[in-house]
C-alpha cells in the first residue's frame, strides 16, 4: 500500500513540472491540449488529422509539434506509414509519448507495426468524423459479459437511444481466416448474452480499402468466416446481422442512424435457411481428410477454396505465361495453413500437414507441372557421385522449372536460389532454397497503386520458400519420390 501511495505521489509530482513546461511553452492551452487529447485517442495521428482536431494552420502545428516533441509528450513515427484510403504525398505520424500519457493521465501510444498504426488511424478518421457530427462515440473500450469481453472499435449512439457498433477492418486474405472466425465467434457470444441489450444487433463493418479487387476480395474472405461459423452452428441463424462499406464512401456521405441501405451496403450475412452442407464450402470439405477434428476440416476447406479460386485468375491459356502477382496469393494460402502467426505454439510446432495438404492438391490442379518436377526429382538416382555442387544445381533447376511453368524466373526482380544455412545461425542443417523480393512492384496486381509493406513483402519471402523447400524436403508426402540427394 505504501508503496502504491509512493507511485501516486510520484505521478502527481512529475505531472506537476509537465504541466509548468506546459504552460511555459505555450501561451494557451488550447496550443496544445487538443493535440495531446487527439493522440490520447488510440495512441497515435497524423499531421492532418491533428490539424483538424487542434485547427491550427500548417507551420504553427509544425511548430506546436516541435515544441511538445522536446518536452517528451510526442514522438515523431520515421517510418513511413501507408494507407490504402488516401493518396498522394503521406502525411507524418505521430505517438503520444511518456509525459504526454502523465500529463493526461492516460497510457502512450505504444503500437509497433506497421498494420496496427494504419488500422489505428482509420479509427481517428471515424472518430473525428463523428466528433464533427455531434455524434456520441465511445472509442476502442473494452464490453465485459458472461463469456468474456468485446472490444469493438467504436459505439456510437443512435437517435433510438440504442448504441451501434462501426469496425475498422484493413485487408484481408486467408491468412487471416482463423483470426476473422474468432473475432466472428467472440461477437455471436456477446450478441446472445443478456449484456448485449441496448447495442443494435447488426455491426457496420468500414473498409480501408477504396471500392475493387482488393476490397472484394477481402469480402470474399469474410464471407467464408461467416461460412465456417454457419457450419459450426449448423445452419442456425447469427444473433447479429454485418454490412459492409468502404471507409472513404461512408466518411463522403455518412448515414448515422438510418438502416444500412442494401443499394450501398453490402449484407455479409444474408439469411439463408438452407442446411449447412449446402453452403459453398461443402464441396470442398468432402475433399479432406476426415481423421482430423472437423474444426480443422472446415478451415481448411475454406482456404482450399480460396486456392481454387485463386489458381482460376492465375491460369493461363498460353505455352508461355507473363507473370502474375497473384500467383505470391495462392503460395501464402499454402504456407498460412500450417504457419500463420494466429496459430497457437503447438500449431505451429506440428508436422504441417495442412501445408502439405493445400501444396499437395494444387500440384494435382497443374498436371504437366507435377509430371516436370517428378521426372527431375528422381533423375540421376543410379550411379551418380553428389557433392554439394551438384545437388544445389540440381535443386536450382527444379526450382526454375516451377518458377518457369508459371511465368517467373529467379534472377530477376524475385531472386530465388538452392543454398545450405550460414554456420553462425541456428537452423536445419540441410539444404533449402531462399527467397528476395528485389522489387516490391512485382506483388502489385493491375490496378492497384499502392506498394506492399515490409512485412507484407517478408511474408511472401517466407512463403515461397517455404514451399521450393517443401518439394524436396516432404516429396514422399506430396506424392513424389525421395530425391537420391536427400
Amino acid at each position: 500500500m505504501e508503496a502504491q501511495i509512493f507511485v501516486r505521489i510520484g505521478e502527481k509530482m512529475k505531472k506537476d513540472e509537465i504541466t509548468q513546461k506546459l504552460e511555459k511553452a505555450f501561451r494557451k492551452e488550447k496550443d496544445y491540449l487538443p493535440i495531446l487529447e487527439t493522440l490520447a485517442i488510440v495512441g497515435v495521428a497524423d499531421t492532418h488529422q491533428l490539424q483538424i482536431a487542434s485547427e491550427q494552420a500548417r507551420d504553427k502545428l509544425r511548430r506546436s509539434l516541435d515544441k511538445l516533441e522536446s518536452l517528451g509528450c510526442v514522438h515523431a513515427i520515421l517510418e513511413a506509414v501507408p494507407r490504402k484510403t488516401g493518396s498522394g504525398r503521406r502525411p507524418q505520424v505521430w505517438r503520444l509519448g511518456e509525459a504526454g500519457a502523465l500529463f493526461l493521465g492516460t497510457r502512450p501510444g505504444k503500437l509497433e507495426s506497421t498494420r496496427a498504426i494504419t488500422h489505428a488511424l482509420a479509427m481517428l478518421d471515424f472518430h473525428l468524423a463523428a466528433d464533427q457530427a455531434d455524434q456520441k462515440i465511445k472509442t476502442d473500450k473494452v464490453i465485459t459479459f458472461e463469456d468474456g469481453s468485446l472490444r469493438p472499435d467504436h459505439l456510437v449512439e443512435a437517435a433510438s437511444d440504442e448504441k451501434m457498433i462501426f469496425e475498422i477492418e484493413q485487408d484481408a486474405g486467408p491468412r487471416l481466416l482463423r483470426r476473422l472466425v474468432r473475432s466472428l465467434r467472440n461477437k455471436i457470444a456477446f450478441f446472445e448474452s443478456p449484456q448485449s441489450t441496448g447495442i443494435l444487433p447488426s455491426i457496420r463493418m468500414l473498409v480501408a480499402l477504396p471500392k475493387g479487387t482488393e476490397y472484394e476480395r477481402t469480402l470474399g474472405t469474410w464471407h467464408q468466416a461467416l461460412d465456417i461459423l454457419m457450419d459450426e452452428r449448423g445452419g442456425a441463424s447469427l444473433p447479429f446481422q454485418l454490412f459492409a462499406l468502404p471507409l472513404n464512401s461512408f466518411l463522403d456521405r455518412p448515414d448515422w442512424d438510418e438502416e444500412p441501405a442494401s443499394a450501398r451496403w453490402t449484407v455479409l450475412t444474408a439469411q439463408s435457411k438452407s442446411p449447412p452442407q449446402k453452403n459453398s464450402l461443402s464441396k470442398y470439405l468432402s475433399q479432406v481428410p476426415k481423421q482430423k477434428a472437423h474444426q480443422d476440416r472446415i478451415i481448411l476447406a475454406a482456404l482450399l477454396q480460396s486456392l481454387r479460386e485463386n489458381d482460376k485468375i492465375e491460369q493461363k491459356a498460353r505455352r508461355y505465361p507473363t507473370p502474375d502477382p497473384n500467383f505470391f496469393g495462392g503460395i501464402a494460402t499454402i504456407y498460412m495453413a500450417s504457419h500463420g502467426e494466429d496459430l497457437s505454439e503447438i500449431e505451429q510446432a506440428a508436422f504441417p500437414w495442412a501445408s502439405l495438404f493445400l501444396l499437395k492438391h494444387y500440384l494435382y490442379l497443374h498436371p504437366l507441372l507435377r509430371k516436370s518436377l517428378a521426372g527431375r526429382l528422381s533423375a540421376g538416382s543410379r550411379g551418380m557421385s553428389w557433392n554439394t555442387t551438384i545437388i544445389l544445381h540440381r535443386m536450382q533447376t527444379i526450382v526454375d522449372i516451377f518458377l518457369a511453368y508459371h511465368g517467373w524466373r529467379s534472377n530477376g526482380p524475385l531472386l530465388v536460389f538452392a543454398e545450405t544455412p550460414p554456420w553462425n545461425k541456428d537452423d536445419v542443417r540441410t539444404f533449402r532454397v531462399s527467397v528476395k523480393i528485389r522489387h516490391s512492384a512485382i506483388l502489385i496486381p493491375k490496378g492497384d497503386g499502392l506498394r506492399p509493406r515490409r512485412e507484407e513483402i517478408k511474408a511472401v519471402e517466407a512463403s515461397l520458400a517455404w514451399v521450393l523447400t517443401a518439394l524436396f524436403r516432404y516429396s514422399p508426402d506430396l506424392g513424389f519420390k525421395s530425391p537420391p540427394f536427400w
